[in-house]
C-alpha cells in the first residue's frame, strides 16, 4: 500500500506519546489513526459527505 509510511508513522507518534505520558495526545492520534486507515484503505478520498465529525467544537 502507498500509505503505509503514513501509519507507520502515526502508530511512532502514538507510541511515543503512551511513552512519555501524554493521554491527550494519544487519545488524538488514535483518532487520526482510524481516519488515516479508512480514508487509506479506499480508492478514492472520502467526500464532505461520507466525513464524519473528527474535529472537537472550538
Amino acid at each position: 500500500m502507498a500509505h503505509d509510511w503514513l501509519i507507520e508513522a502515526i502508530i511512532d507518534l502514538r507510541t511515543y506519546a503512551q511513552s512519555n505520558d501524554l493521554p491527550a495526545l494519544r487519545e488524538q492520534l488514535d483518532l487520526t489513526l482510524q481516519v488515516a486507515q479508512l480514508e487509506t484503505a479506499q480508492e478514492q478520498p472520502c467526500d464532505q459527505s461520507d466525513r464524519h465529525d473528527y474535529q472537537q467544537s472550538e
